[in-house]
């Protein structure tokens, strides 16, 4: 359209494809929605653990196969070994714990919610439970 009236379509326009834009930016797997009750029960007794480093607390939420590195896990009883090495992790993980955390597409709740690389823990319902399954940072 050259000259005269202005495009009456032009704002229905802009509002569609911002629209468009928020779906896409929520209904991503790192956006999630919130965590289901259980799991949030879970995720204040790890945090409530991890800021009192109360280790056999810990061990009672954890998966036996649990992750907390990249190549050097093996299970929960080695991380939490190296955890009492390294009183830093308890803090990072009482920080990660009292975030927003979201339940993404793949089952699991991640806290925070869009961590990326940065420190993150995992929770995922196992037999019936929700557990603390990895706990890292980086990628």
């Amino acid at each position: 359209m050259s000259g005269g009236a202005p495009d009456a379509s032009r704002p229905w326009s802009a509002f569609l494809a911002m629209s468009v834009a928020i779906a896409a930016a929520v209904s991503g797997e790192a956006a999630g929605a919130p965590p289901p009750p259980g799991a949030v029960e879970v995720i204040a007794r790890v945090n409530r653990s991890a800021g009192r480093s109360d280790f056999a607390a810990l061990r009672a939420d954890m998966v036996q196969d649990f992750r907390w590195s990249f190549g050097g896990d093996a299970n929960a009883e080695q991380a939490i070994d190296e955890w009492k090495k390294q009183p830093r992790q308890m803090r990072q993980l009482a920080k990660v714990t009292r975030a927003k955390c979201a339940y993404r597409k793949d089952g699991y709740v991640e806290c925070p919610a869009n961590a990326g690389e940065s420190y993150r823990a995992g929770f995922k319902l196992r037999d019936g439970h929700w557990k603390l399954e990895y706990f890292v940072g980086g990628d």
